[in-house]
């Protein structure tokens, strides 16, 4: 892995134990990570997190964390001042029920997974509503309590439909565009995929949560590879 890459970790705080805070720590090849910052506590107050779950960062270095214990976005500085917040519990625009993931456009528009609302919903970087893509159900198109969703390089919206085991793809004015995927264990099946990630090339990496492994698919859904097994050892 290169030197000097900033890693933002968001951790799943499911105890007091795990903190409630987002860290920032600078990677420097295999040395350990030399801390450098945390943000928020255990709370409800503004700056105050409850089981964050996932965080990202815009141009400028802005971070925006999904408090998902709280049903709302915060936005922080580099230097982890409270910027803005928005959000309350419930279904309606800029309402959340357990948002969990968040990507960021070239635009600097910020795309947040609502998971119990099957839903991604858009705003800018100011939290202002823009809209929302995608609806609970089955169909293609749809959702049901999606987790990870990621921007690819040419601007696309890929989306891990958790409870379909699918990945779906739409363009960030919330456009159908593809599908693939299904439920089950066998090459370009998923049990519970919680995570997608787009490289350069427009290859598609799942998290494949409960099969234990990660799988690597071409823009188009075509499988090219997978690997991980359950256990405990490198490379499990």
């Amino acid at each position: 892995m290169s030197k000097n890459i900033i890693i933002w970790l968001a951790l799943i705080a499911a105890t007091a134990l795990l903190g409630f805070v987002v860290y920032e720590v600078t990677y420097t090849g295999d040395a350990p990570p030399d801390f450098y910052l945390s943000i928020g506590e255990r709370g409800a107050s503004p700056g105050k997190l409850l089981t964050p779950m996932g965080a990202a960062a815009d141009a400028a270095g802005n971070i925006y964390v999904a408090d998902k214990g709280n049903n709302r976005i915060q936005k922080f500085s580099p230097t982890g001042k409270l910027i803005t917040l928005w959000g309350t519990s419930g279904s309606e625009k800029n309402q959340f029920n357990s948002p969990m993931r968040i990507a960021i456009d070239a635009q600097g528009n910020i795309y947040v997974s609502d998971s119990l609302n099957s839903r991604i919903q858009k705003f800018n970087s100011q939290g202002a509503y823009i809209g929302e893509i995608g609806s609970d159900g089955s169909g293609l198109g749809n959702l049901h309590q999606q987790i990870g969703i990621c921007i690819s390089p040419n601007g696309f919206l890929y989306v891990a439909d958790t409870g379909n085991n699918r990945i779906e793809k739409f363009t960030l004015d919330g456009k159908f565009v593809s599908a693939f995927g299904q439920k089950g264990s066998g090459v370009g099946e998923f049990e519970s995929p919680w995570d997608v990630a787009v490289d350069s090339m427009e290859n598609v990496y799942v998290a494949d949560t409960f099969n234990n492994r990660v799988q690597k698919f071409t823009l188009r859904g075509q499988f090219v590879g997978l690997w991980g097994t359950s256990g405990p050892e490198k490379g499990q």
